[in-house]
Parts: structure tokens; sequence; C-alpha cells
């Protein structure tokens, strides 16, 4: 686990009892972390990684979507 990962998971953790708007930044946010990792493991790919990233874009399509659905549900709320 990174630093980052693990500072993102604290903030994570504490913005759980949030206000509505605190939720939507904390979703927000989370999926833009997913997207900008999916590029990076994307480009370490192209770069010759190959198909050793494969669980890298599994793991960041599947949490992206995740927290875009529940990013739209926050929404709708």
């Amino acid at each position: 686990m990174t630093p980052e990962e693990l500072g993102l998971g604290v903030i994570d953790w504490m913005a759980r009892d949030t206000d509505r708007q605190g939720r939507l930044a904390v979703l927000a946010g989370n999926l833009v972390v997913q997207i900008l990792s999916l590029l990076v493991v994307v480009r370490t790919m192209l770069l010759g990684a190959g198909s050793a990233m494969a669980p890298g874009i599994v793991i960041h399509v599947v949490l992206g979507a995740l927290f875009g659905y529940f990013l739209i549900q926050a929404r709708k709320a």
C-alpha cells in the first residue's frame, strides 16, 4: 500500500459521517483518483510492462465504476 492510498483511505474513513456535500466531494475526488490512476497504469502498460498491468486496469475500472455509481446515487438523493 502506498502512502497515497493510505491517505485516501483515511480521508474516506473520516468522511463517513459527513453531510451530503461532503459525501459528494469525497466520491468525486475518489473518482478522479481512479481515472488518473487508470491512465498511469495504461501508460505503464504501453511503455513495456504489458499484460502484467492487467490486474491494475481491472481494479481501477471496477473502483471507478463503483465511485461513479455511488456519486450519481448521492446526487439524486
